[in-house]
């Protein structure tokens, strides 16, 4: 899928649309004060945003009750602003590789324990062209969720990324701030690459249910340690 990069979604230009679903993407929680925080906007305009997509069907009620993305927010998630060409897309991949190779070089407090390709890069061999590099991947912290050590390493993480020239915009992304730190470092301001953060059953089948390749990790161990709807690493 294609979007026009000049074209609005939501009362939002169409790409920073893009950004805040993939910022929600596998939360299952969505209310105008959490999105406002995810995303850096006001509350107000959070709930206006939410209001649009419930109405539009981008968002829907769980059996659970929780408010989530549907599958065509999730397209979107997807969906390329430029298509680039397949040899575009291996230099990429490749220097996604070796980031991969020196992930635990970092002293990130989480593991990677999986990354998968998948997308047009991988359903579409023929075409000479593909849209992003879509990519899913699953990590596991290293110490319990709430535990002193966890807590200790989390201040040690923010405190680096201080250090290192970083401001932290909102009281969310202090919290989440391990996490995202991941993140950014897979992305490395790589246009065109898509991080799809695998931790629910649901995430998890959006990046198999067609053709995929592991980069790492296996896959069966890391689906007996996901729930269908959660917002937590995936835990195997």
């Amino acid at each position: 899928m294609i979007i026009d990069p000049k074209s609005e979604l939501f009362g939002f230009p169409a790409l920073t649309t893009r950004a805040y679903f993939r910022d929600l993407v596998g939360c299952y929680h969505l209310d105008a004060q959490f999105v406002a925080a995810r995303c850096d906007i006001t509350k107000r305009r959070a709930q206006k945003f939410l209001d649009d997509l419930r109405e539009a069907a981008y968002s829907e009620t769980s059996a659970r009750g929780h408010t989530q993305l549907t599958d065509a927010a999730y397209r979107i998630v997807n969906a390329s602003a430029r298509p680039m060409t397949r040899k575009t897309a291996q230099k990429k991949l490749d220097a996604l590789r070796q980031r991969i190779e020196k992930f635990d070089e970092q002293g990130f407090m989480h593991h990677l324990v999986c990354v998968v390709l998948y997308g047009s890069f991988i359903n579409d061999p023929g075409k000479p062209k593909v849209g992003d590099l879509d990519v899913g991947f699953a990590i596991v912290s290293k110490f319990h969720s709430g535990s002193r050590k966890y807590d200790e390493a989390s201040e040690e993480r923010r405190r680096i990324a201080e250090m290192n020239g970083h401001t932290f915009r909102s009281f969310f992304e202090i919290i989440a701030w391990p996490e995202m730190e991941v993140t950014r470092y897979l992305k490395a301001r790589t246009p065109g690459l898509s991080l799809t953060p695998i931790n629910n059953l649901k995430t998890l089948d959006i990046c198999t249910c067609e053709k995929h390749r592991v980069l790492l990790g296996d896959l069966d161990a890391l689906r007996t340690g996901l729930t269908p709807e959660s917002n937590k690493e995936a835990a195997i």
